[in-house]
């Protein structure tokens, strides 16, 4: 059963599916929807409880992104494991959008309006919220050798580029194939 939202310029109602046929990640986002709530009101930024919300799998290096500018904020899908850090990392991250519509761009992104914020809220303003994510294994750890029969130049890519050329052969007037092979992974 999906939300029900109806948004006008100062606040933004939802409507849950009920509690019964609701997943774990369905009660957390319910968790950070309240979260989000509750620093809407105080903070006084009635916008903040029309934020988009989403989980992604993409986010690889960080925790969240916040989106000032549009009203969204991803967070990593890896979150939703991590019940207490994913509030540090809403409350960040929502912070940003609140200081962006308190100040707009005359501040730094943790500059002192972002930090006010964060710690209203009861969190320290850290820079990084927590431990680096874990490093997903890669499925496809293999390398790709693509090398001039000509020259010998030889090039590793994750991936085979059959477009790539020798620029060496290519410049004496050669067709500058490679030659792609799998190489061992390392």
């Amino acid at each position: 059963m999906a939300n029900i939202r109806v948004a006008s310029r100062y606040a933004c109602v939802t409507a849950a599916p009920p509690l019964s046929s609701m997943l774990d990640s369905d009660r957390l986002t319910l968790d950070f929807r309240a979260a989000l709530a509750r620093w809407a009101s105080q903070w006084e930024c009635p916008a903040l409880e029309c934020v988009e919300l989403r989980f992604s799998a993409r986010l690889k290096r960080s925790w969240g992104r916040a989106y000032p500018k549009t009203g969204r904020i991803v967070l990593a899908r890896a979150l939703l494991e991590h019940r207490q850090l994913g509030e540090r990392v809403l409350c960040h991250e929502a912070a940003h959008v609140a200081a962006y519509r308190e100040v707009g761009c005359h501040e730094p992104p943790h500059g002192p309006t972002w930090r006010r914020l964060v710690t209203a809220a009861g969190h320290e303003p850290e820079l990084s919220c927590g431990p680096a994510l874990p490093r997903a294994v890669e499925s496809n750890s293999a390398r790709y050798l693509h090398r001039c029969e000509v020259c010998s130049f030889t090039r590793i890519a994750r991936r085979p580029v059959p477009r790539w050329r020798c620029a060496d052969c290519v410049t004496a007037g050669l067709g500058g194939e490679l030659t792609v092979s799998l190489e061992a992974a390392t």
